[in-house]
């Protein structure tokens, strides 16, 4: 029985971060003002990129309140996949705004590699621009 309710939290935790981010990518795409400011990127590039990271703030902000209320949680690995898929902004913010996760420190030490992971990818990619 315990198997089956961890494969569901990994199920409901990672369709609940893809809604968030499908519907946050479309709200970015219609927003024509945004394209204004966004200048450096092309414009879905930034979209997805907000996207990542609104859902991923919105799944920490839900294990929070799923470990407040005892119920089912957001598996640590479906939140370190959402970091490492471009997330890491949405998740460092979720982490510090509600508190959650922020004592165990070898999550945080696992986030911040995926961070410094994706900092120093995104630097050589702009050594070719």
């Amino acid at each position: 029985m315990r198997q089956g309710r961890h494969r569901s939290a990994y199920r409901i935790s990672f369709l609940f971060w893809m809604i968030c981010f499908i519907f946050s990518f479309i709200i970015f795409l219609n927003i024509s003002s945004l394209k204004a400011f966004i200048t450096f990127v092309s414009f879905p590039i930034a979209c997805l990129f907000f996207s990542l990271n609104i859902a991923s703030f919105l799944l920490f902000g839900l294990d929070k309140i799923q470990a407040i209320s005892c119920d089912w949680r957001v598996p640590e690995k479906i939140l370190y996949l959402v970091t490492f898929l471009g997330g890491s902004i949405g998740s460092l913010a979720g982490m510090f705004l509600f508190r959650h996760k922020t004592r165990k420190i070898s999550f945080q030490a696992i986030i911040a590699l995926v961070v410094l992971v994706q900092i120093f990818i995104g630097y050589e990619i702009l050594k070719f621009f």
